[in-house]
């Protein structure tokens, strides 16, 4: 446990702070391996992130993530082994400039941490200062491991990681454990059995927790074999994060959820997809030395690497609900821009903000009980989870009276749809495949209405934006968008019925970036700098359009300011009712699953709520959506869509 804490806790002790209130929370960070994984093709070479993309990352973390609680920034491996004379790693790769503690002063002025992948058990056999520390005739796969038997074992790895705390570091990622606790792995052509004593990885250990908690730095636990459910790592290093299963390598859901599902091994990793790491794992989760309690790493979440927003919220609700770290990882900026609406939902993230930790019915992953979760946020408030895992739309059901406390009733909020749905003895609910629900559930209505004021972070990415068509001869500088609300818009542009292409500009003269490769009146365009596909469109009726561009969410409209049945062409049958609505506006002449986003008059979102439409109707609780004019727009699972402005009274 980290030091700042450990005071936290005994201050809560001293003056009687209900315990709830005192708690740690896992670390919400961004790291560097999806983009050493593509480069490096997973394989053991040493091709580096380009240090300038490097400090890009670090600059939009500062401005972007950071706000949001994604405070920190980590390297990973696939790196050069750079030391100082005392046999300290010093930094990435020979091409870098600059040496890991520049990064942490220039992370630390743009308000973000750093953290290390690093294994002071790691040792160089060409620094003279260590060549006491290892045993030259070891059997070892690609390291010589710290001997900790050896003269002067202990005094080094103290000095090392006091050498990393006196620049900052605040998070130490500690690799390959498995190979020095045995050497053995899962493929035998990486099997090397050294035959050391057990004593030694818990000394190794206890030394790695003993100097962490005493420098300030969290300490992670990867590759751990957790023998006998992990004795030695909850004996030996309480209160450090723990790897529960493989490595997320290309992500998407097959590897959070479907390799070997349900598969138990008696090494490395226990359970290989993180889902059923979670689950089984959650049995010792939580932030209590004295309980030996551990955080659980579930790995990498590689958000653009899922197919849609609903793996997405699975992926980050089940690790919030296991009170998790959460590591996200892309390629490169482009890629965070994709799912960053997803991370301004305040709300659900408060969850790691309060140190909560919820546990599901059933720790056997195979146990369809183990897809429900739920726990208990510092001011009492219930938080439910219900998951789906499989390919297929599933029925799920909760009583409340079976919380602890065996409440009747209580009122409940959808965290991600940002709803309150009324007060509930239950939740009996059909989710679509890789879909989840969160519900916060109090005894108190006033303290979920209280939610509704965490807005979600609304910002804009770049200080000027322009748009360059077919239908102002390709020249960006005759058409500036304005800053409405944290939304770019341009409103009245005149444009007959026909075929159209454009991208959005950040410069008037197509010198910086431009964004396009879409197609339609509605969705969402990628980076398409140096010549990719255009924005491509067509309209059926001439008239006034305004066009609104998000570019945080990579999301466009283009919509009449005539309501006109230029939208209304392709579902044909569906119908709003009542328009003007109050508190639920209907949709009917649906199927299936749907998805209806409603959008302010300057293309900000509103409300989104996907779910299955029954007997041809689906009903969309609009109360928490101010009086006014809005753009309902409805899609279907062929991705049909239909639109049509909503009002909103009282």
């Amino acid at each position: 446990m980290k030091r700042s804490k450990v005071l936290g806790l005994l201050l809560g002790v001293i003056i009687g702070i209900n315990t709830y209130s005192q708690r740690q929370k896992a670390p919400m960070y961004i790291s560097a391996y999806a983009y050493l994984y593509i480069e490096n093709n997973n394989q053991n070479t040493t091709i580096p992130m380009p240090e300038n993309m490097w400090q890009n990352n670090i600059d939009y973390m500062s401005e972007n993530l950071a706000p949001l609680g994604f405070d920190m920034i980590c390297t990973d491996g696939w790196g050069e082994d750079i030391r100082n004379s005392d046999g300290f790693r010093i930094k990435h790769h020979s091409s870098w400039e600059n040496e890991f503690s520049n990064w942490a002063n220039y992370a630390e002025q743009k308000g973000v941490k750093l953290g290390l992948y690093e294994n002071p058990l790691w040792i160089n056999e060409y620094i003279s200062a260590t060549s006491g520390l290892y045993n030259p005739n070891e059997n070892a796969m690609w390291f010589n491991w710290l001997q900790v038997g050896n003269v002067g074992a202990e005094d080094y790895l103290k000095r090392y990681i006091e050498y990393y705390a006196s620049f900052g570091v605040d998070f130490l990622r500690v690799d390959f454990l498995s190979w020095y606790e045995d050497g053995i792995d899962k493929l035998e052509s990486l099997t090397a059995e050294h035959g050391r004593d057990a004593a030694d990885y818990q000394t190794a250990l206890s030394w790695l927790n003993k100097y962490c908690d005493a420098n300030d730095i969290q300490l992670s636990l990867v590759m751990p074999h957790l023998y006998n459910d992990g004795a030695n790592e909850r004996a030996y290093a309480p209160g450090s994060m723990i790897r529960v299963n493989e490595d997320a390598c290309d992500g998407g859901w097959y590897r959070f959820s479907e390799i070997e599902r349900g598969e138990v091994h008696p090494i490395w990793s226990k359970y290989h997809n993180a889902f059923d790491g979670l689950v089984y794992w959650s049995r010792f989760s939580g932030f209590d030395d004295s309980q030996k309690q551990m955080i659980l790493d579930g790995d990498f979440i590689w958000l653009s690497s899922f197919d849609n927003d609903e793996e997405k919220k699975s992926v980050l609700s089940l690790n919030l609900m296991a009170g998790g770290a959460i590591a996200l990882t892309e390629y490169d900026i482009n890629d965070f821009q994709k799912s960053i609406h997803l991370l301004q939902n305040r709300e659900i993230f408060e969850l790691n903000n309060d140190g909560f930790v919820g546990k599901p019915l059933s720790n056997d992953p195979t146990n369809i009980q183990s897809q429900v979760w739920h726990g208990r946020m510092s001011d009492g408030d219930y938080v439910l989870a219900l998951f789906n895992r499989e390919n297929t739309a599933q029925a799920r059901s909760f009583s409340f009276s079976s919380l602890e406390g065996n409440p009747a009733s209580l009122y409940t909020r959808d965290l991600w749809e940002r709803e309150n749905i009324g007060l509930k003895s239950s939740i009996n609910i059909s989710l679509a495949a890789h879909a989840c629900k969160v519900y916060r559930l109090s005894t108190e209505e006033s303290e979920l209405g209280n939610l509704g004021s965490i807005e979600p972070v609304q910002m804009i990415q770049n200080s000027q934006m322009y748009i360059g068509g077919s239908f102002n001869s390709w020249t960006p500088g005759t058409l500036q968008m304005e800053d409405v609300d944290g939304v770019w818009t341009v409103s009245g542009l005149s444009l007959e019925a026909g075929n159209y292409e454009m991208k959005f500009v950040n410069t008037s003269d197509w010198s910086g970036d431009d964004w396009g490769n879409s197609t339609g009146l509605s969705g969402s365009v990628t980076l398409s700098t140096g010549g990719l596909p255009n924005l491509s469109f067509s309209l059926s009726e001439s008239g006034l359009y305004d066009i609104y561009f998000n570019d945080m969410q990579m999301e466009y409209n283009i919509i009449p300011q005539k309501a006109t049945s230029l939208w209304k062409n392709q579902i044909k049958q569906i119908k709003l009712s009542p328009n003007p609505a109050t508190e639920i506006l209907n949709i009917s002449g649906v199927e299936g699953i749907i998805k209806v986003s409603i959008y302010s008059l300057q293309g900000k979102k509103v409300l989104e709520k996907s779910g299955f439409a029954e007997a041809g109707s689906f009903c969309l609780n609009i109360s928490d959506v101010l009086t006014g004019a809005y753009v309902a727009i409805v899609n279907d699972e062929q991705q049909n869509f239909y639109c049509d402005k909503v009002v909103i009274v009282e």
